[in-house]
């Protein structure tokens, strides 16, 4: 029996153009609050952004921002923050900073106020960012920043990740959680926190296991996710990285409406 349904939204349960079935979700959702289950968007963005996407949406939406680190349950209270310590944040700044492939331009600070970069206004990469983070601020000197920081996004560019993702393993890996991410880069979280850890403290609420969720993800920082929930679909699109990983795919991928057909699917099978 499925009573959760939890899904990444980039690559997932949107199409490469930011679309998705809009009337089609809003019957699932209708039909999921009948059945009183729950819908959550789980995601490496912040929690603004999530909420921006749902806004014109009626039904059970609770929220995993951040990979895990910020959680807003269906009635929109936090119900758990798990920040990046000060300490650990800056360490992490300092060493990529000197990195040569990567300067410090291309770190992303995701805090509770605000998101924070280097990079210039006037600059592409940062006209592309500001789509996935509303607030995207930019600053002299990202080391200033006194704002809680749930996430650390590292954007890679088109070079190799591999080194800097291996050099934050050794280096940070026992300390926090470092996991790739969509369009190269890598993202970077508080200790033990994950998408699944944040479903997790859902679920503790819900007083509902883990093996009555169905989730769905595209790339590396899903895959916790994938494989400690009941029903774990990577996308047919996923990143290889995943592939690799993990066997389990959808029957359509991100720009079929993989993820509201899939739903179909349970709803349907579930139908009493």
């Amino acid at each position: 029996m499925i009573n959760v349904i939890a899904t990444d939204i980039d690559g997932t349960f949107f199409s490469d153009d930011d679309q998705f079935d809009r009337l089609g979700f809003q019957a699932q959702l209708a039909e999921m609050n009948h059945r009183q289950m729950h819908f959550i968007a789980a995601s490496s963005n912040h929690l603004d952004h999530l909420v921006k996407i749902f806004a014109d949406f009626n039904g059970p939406i609770s929220y995993v921002a951040n990979n895990g680190g910020h959680v807003v349950n269906e009635q929109g209270q936090t119900i758990a923050e798990q920040p990046v310590s000060s300490r650990q944040w800056h360490q992490i700044v300092a060493w990529l900073t000197q990195q040569g492939q990567l300067p410090a331009a291309r770190i992303i600070l995701i805090g509770e106020h605000g998101t924070y970069t280097e990079v210039p206004a006037s600059d592409q990469f940062f006209q592309a960012a500001g789509y996935f983070y509303d607030d995207l601020q930019s600053i002299a000197n990202i080391n200033a920043v006194s704002d809680k920081v749930y996430k650390l996004d590292i954007t890679c560019g088109d070079f190799n990740i591999a080194p800097i993702y291996q050099g934050l393993q050794q280096q940070f890996g026992h300390q926090v959680n470092v996991v790739m991410s969509g369009l190269n880069g890598i993202d970077i979280m508080a200790n033990g926190v994950s998408k699944l850890s944040g479903i997790e403290v859902l679920l503790n609420t819900w007083q509902l296991p883990l093996a009555q969720v169905a989730a769905f993800g595209d790339n590396d920082n899903d895959y916790e996710m994938l494989t400690g929930v009941g029903h774990g679909l990577a996308m047919k699109n996923a990143a290889p990285n995943l592939l690799k990983r993990y066997p389990h795919l959808t029957k359509w991928d991100n720009n079929h409406d993989g993820v509201t057909r899939s739903i179909s699917d349970i709803l349907r099978n579930q139908e009493h």
